[in-house]
């Protein structure tokens, strides 16, 4: 039986099998499901068993590897398929290892990008041909392979291998389109390869080349401002002549006042490269917290609206639970605050297994609701279940 299998890992995980959405928490995946991705990365390459056990448990000291293994593997074909024989699951057992069936026609979108990218790397075509094969190369790419494991060596392996096409593709189409001086279209595209590499020159010096072009006297100062410092600061070295010259030329056409308010915005401005999504509650250590506290309450008095202290404390649901159980756990309530509360809300760690946060409310608020906002986050991302959230709160 022919299995179709769709999977989606740039900047999210998504899974269809035979059209069908399989549903899983975005923020975490579970072993089963990273070994998964793991096997469909390799494809029909069968991954012999030791090397699924090194990658997968590698902080991990097991007593007997291969029968968690097996059950991980068990856990995974039901999660794809139900209570369907292993002769019909899309994971085949092959040669002391695991691959992909032989009766799954796979769409992988890594797979798809790497082979835009490898069109638009070949000599072939005209300048045209090449632009648009670049374009659709880098439009391809929606973001780091399986964000959620972005501490997992494999992981940030596969992310280092389609940056480097990414930065590669980006370097021969700045090069294209300078040579027509269409500079306009070269800002967004070196903006996005600095997002992705900001060690990365060549593009650096392209967005500089594209500023001074369009006559942005404003921008080069505050870039200029921004990522010499980085470059000062990460490598040690100073800005190229040619970036060190455009700033130069820009700051005669930018008055000295202008210039360093600029700056100063600049500089207190919330960096937008912080992988802290900016829609979500601000997250920040509990002395900054104190001072993020003083002025909401100044805010407060002013608008008349009253503030919130509450303390969200981990409980146990077991009577013995380990250390990394509790690192895990804090880290899922955090992701969950953070996404529940608002912007303008504002909370920090307390303690080992407690965050406080700080919050204005309204009268038509029902702080229950906020509270049921938060239980409902936390069971989406900490699907272990051996914590219970609780909470304290006062009018201050």
């Amino acid at each position: 039986m022919k299995i179709s299998l769709k999977v989606h890992m740039l900047g999210r995980v998504s899974v269809e099998i035979n059209g069908q959405k399989r549903e899983f928490a975005q923020d975490k995946l579970t072993k089963p499901w990273q070994l998964f991705c793991y096997i469909v990365l390799r494809g029909k390459n069968v991954v012999p068993s030791k090397e699924l056990i090194e990658v997968l448990w590698s902080e991990s000291d097991l007593l007997d590897a291969a029968n968690v293994l097996k059950n991980t593997v068990y856990a995974l074909r039901r999660e794809l398929f139900g209570d369907a024989k292993a002769s019909e699951s899309p994971i085949a057992f092959k040669k002391d290892g695991y691959c992909l069936s032989d009766d799954v026609d796979l769409w992988l979108d890594v797979d798809e990008y790497l082979h835009l990218c490898d069109v638009a790397e070949s000599e072939d075509g005209t300048d045209d041909e090449k632009i648009a094969a670049c374009q659709k190369a880098l439009g391809a790419y929606t973001g780091d392979v399986l964000p959620m494991l972005s501490s997992e060596p494999w992981a940030v392996l596969e992310t280092r291998k389609c940056k480097r096409h990414y930065i590669f593709c980006a370097h021969v189409l700045c090069r294209l389109l300078a040579d027509k001086c269409r500079w306009n279209a070269i800002l967004p595209i070196a903006q996005c390869a600095i997002l992705i590499d900001p060690f990365d020159e060549e593009c650096t010096t392209y967005l500089f080349r594209a500023l001074y072009n369009s006559q942005m006297w404003r921008s080069i100062v505050s870039s200029y401002s921004r990522i010499s410092r980085f470059f000062k600061d990460e490598l040690g070295k100073d800005m190229n002549s040619e970036i060190t010259k455009i700033f130069i030329q820009a700051t005669g056409h930018v008055n000295k006042t202008e210039q360093e308010l600029l700056l100063i915005k600049d500089d207190i401005t919330e960096n937008s490269q912080h992988p802290r999504n900016q829609r979500d509650a601000y997250y920040c250590s509990y002395d900054m917290l104190k001072y993020i506290y003083q002025f909401m309450q100044r805010s407060a008095e002013r608008s008349r609206q009253t503030l919130m202290l509450m303390l969200v404390t981990l409980t146990p649901t077991a009577p013995r639970v380990k250390a990394d159980d509790i690192v895990h756990a804090m880290e899922d309530t955090r992701v969950a605050i953070s996404r529940s509360m608002r912007r303008s809300d504002a909370f920090a760690r307390y303690g080992k297994s407690q965050y406080a946060i700080v919050f204005p409310i309204t009268q038509d608020e029902n702080i229950v609701g906020i509270q049921a906002r938060l239980d409902s986050a936390y069971a989406d991302i900490h699907s272990e279940k051996k914590f219970t959230l609780g909470y304290k709160y006062i009018k201050i």
